[in-house]
């Protein structure tokens, strides 16, 4: 039974032999697998589950998970009600076509279980507004997923990194795409399963500077291109494109370009 705001968080640790019966809920599900190995039957098919894995069940969807013995699973279960999500349900089908199971990547997996983790707190603790913080998170879980299915193009999502360089890439990838967020080499190297040292060596190997380095450089890249084509103040540009203050902004920006923010904008007469 859902309370009335429309979503409910729950866990399974599985224990040794555990395996569910077939079964239906009668509003959708997001299952998301935190730890084990395990496949999930349908009515015509068996997927494959592994840790960092999601896969979305429609309303009244039958299925059973059973676990691979020596490997119990973890398992959280977001149930919502559609009418919540019309829009972010429908989009996701058209994408994905069929049901698999999806596998994230590093960095989604590391954001994924904060915001879990997030709405544990929410539903368990219930501060005020709680309800509204449920919704925000379940949301930016589902997006970010659909994003990533649609810019493979691909039915699932697959980690790439089968080696130390593809999981360097995709680390690489996500502050290219999110640039504003604060990030750190310790962090970096965690998210790729790599120590700091091979990491730093990897990333200059891909991209002839250290890693602070291109994180910086992706920053100061995206300012200019604000310089360019707005006329923003110079500290909502350092604010935008993640610096904390404006003196590390100007450093930064001067140390690649040899000049200011403010004289790189002026035009020239």
């Amino acid at each position: 039974m859902l309370p009335k705001y429309g979503i409910l968080i729950k866990s399974h640790e599985h224990k040794k032999g555990f395996q569910t019966k077939l079964h239906a809920h009668k509003v959708p599900s997001l299952v998301y697998i935190i730890s084990g190995h395990g496949t999930c039957h349908l009515k015509n098919s068996t997927l494959k589950l592994r840790a960092n894995t999601v896969i979305l069940f429609p309303a009244h969807t039958q299925h059973q998970l059973i676990d691979e013995p020596g490997h119990p699973m973890t398992v959280f279960i977001a149930y919502f009600t559609e009418k919540v999500y019309p829009d972010i349900i429908q989009v996701w089908t058209k994408i994905t076509r069929t049901m698999q199971p999806i596998e994230l990547n590093s960095y989604l997996a590391r954001d994924f279980r904060r915001w879990l983790r997030e709405m544990l707190f929410e539903q368990n603790s219930k501060p005020p507004y709680y309800e509204a913080a449920l919704k925000i998170l379940l949301t930016t879980m589902l997006l970010r997923i659909i994003r990533q299915i649609a810019k493979s193009k691909q039915q699932a999502m697959h980690v790439i990194g089968e080696t130390s360089s593809d999981r360097v890439k995709i680390v690489l990838e996500y502050v290219t795409n999110y640039y504003y967020r604060p990030q750190s080499l310790p962090e970096a190297a965690k998210s790729a399963k790599l120590s700091q040292r091979r990491f730093s060596t990897i990333v200059r190997n891909i991209a002839d500077m250290s890693f602070v380095e291109y994180f910086q450089n992706r920053r100061v890249q995206r300012a200019i291109e604000l310089l360019k084509s707005t006329n923003m103040p110079i500290t909502a540009i350092a604010f935008e494109v993640g610096f904390e203050d404006l003196s590390t902004f100007y450093r930064s920006f001067h140390k690649l370009h040899k000049t200011s923010p403010a004289k790189f904008r002026k035009p020239a007469f």
